[in-house]
């Protein structure tokens, strides 16, 4: 955040624009925050199985 208002700064244009970029970008920041868990969790997923460790659901194949 402090980069992007340094980057407004030196642009020329108002520090309104700073809160505008941060609200446009929370949302696409969410959705990038959940893919990355959703992966680490299939990743992990897929080291235990190739490992053969028990899952808490055994029965899921």
């Amino acid at each position: 955040m402090i980069a992007i208002t340094i980057i407004v700064g030196l642009v020329g244009l108002s520090i309104e624009f700073v809160g505008m970029i941060w609200m446009a970008e929370h949302l696409p920041d969410m959705f990038r925050t959940a893919v990355n868990v959703f992966n680490d969790i299939c990743g992990t997923v897929i080291i235990a199985r190739t490992e053969g460790e028990a899952t808490a659901y055994e029965g899921v194949k």
